[in-house]
């Protein structure tokens, strides 16, 4: 498993995620912690997709599309599956629940 410090997110090309479900990135990974520290500030709130967010294959397979809502704006961001069970508190609990459950790959990642 990777290390914290090697767990990035990467935000992510709208359309073509929402058209072909591939992930583009627009903006070079960063640390998740770092991550967590802008998208926890009271003008954003985190929610899940209302469809199915999973990624399939490359760096963040297992992981999902999550959206970030700041003032008018949505942006979408690739997180791997070791940085999803840090969005507890971030999300609405029953998002974070539903999160869980559209995350089979976290039963097969060792224990932090």
């Amino acid at each position: 498993m990777r290390t914290s410090d090697e767990i990035t997110v990467a935000m992510i090309h709208p359309p073509t995620w929402e058209n072909d479900h591939e992930i583009f990135t627009i903006t070079d990974p960063i640390p998740v912690e770092e991550w967590l520290q802008k998208v926890s500030k009271p003008d954003r709130e985190l929610q899940i997709l209302p469809y199915d967010s999973l990624i399939a294959e490359g760096h963040y397979d297992g992981g999902h599309v999550i959206g970030l809502h700041m003032d008018e704006d949505t942006f979408l961001f690739a997180v791997p599956p070791e940085a999803i069970l840090l969005l507890a508190g971030l999300l609405p609990e029953d998002q974070y629940q539903t999160l869980l459950a559209r995350t089979p790959k976290l039963a097969t990642l060792p224990s932090r």
